[in-house]
């Protein structure tokens, strides 16, 4: 239960079961593709550079759990929720 960087897995069969300190992720509406968005962006380094700035010492000297609250209050993009954006990307 211990890391140094965000680690994500999408189970779409729900065969696994996470141990002690893992955090369980669902969509209300058993939306697969979300889930598998959402686990794409927890692997970006965007999400690890989070995780050591809000987590600070702790997530870059030593391993540590990954809170509940830092799940909770991750910016998600606009454009992984919105299917209109989603079908018109901008360009840089």
């Amino acid at each position: 239960s211990l890391t140094r960087h965000v680690e994500a897995y999408f189970d779409k069969k729900g065969e696994y079961q996470g141990s002690t300190g893992t955090q369980t992720i669902f969509h209300k509406h058993d939306d697969c593709q979300m889930l598998r968005l959402l686990c794409a962006l927890l692997q970006t380094p965007r999400a690890n550079q989070l995780f050591s700035i809000i987590l600070g010492y702790n997530a870059m000297h030593s391993s540590i759990s990954m809170e509940k609250s830092f799940l909770e209050t991750f910016p998600i993009p606009k454009a992984i929720w919105d299917p209109a954006q989603q079908a018109s990307p901008k360009q840089p």
